[in-house]
């Protein structure tokens, strides 16, 4: 399975929980569990490690969104 679509599967477990999250103002232990266990951790984790090694940039999809705008930005107003 892809970490997209396992995302898609985790999706509503994780916005489940996402009240504790939010209640401990950190990610609780189930939270954490589910991203172990669907191998987002171990994608960010350091190739040399026997990771793969996925930027936060490419595993976020608001950053990816961030950096989309930015592009955006630059292409019609152009650089400063």
């Amino acid at each position: 399975m892809t970490l997209v679509a396992e995302a898609k599967r985790l999706a509503p477990m994780l916005a489940a929980n996402s009240g504790e999250d939010d209640q401990l103002r950190r990610l609780s232990d189930p939270t954490w569990k589910l991203l172990l266990d669907g191998g987002f951790l171990r994608a960010l984790q350091p190739a040399r490690f026997g990771g793969g090694e996925v930027s936060l940039v490419e595993c976020s999809p608001s950053a990816q969104v961030g950096q989309f705008k930015a592009i955006e930005e630059e292409r019609v107003f152009g650089s400063s």
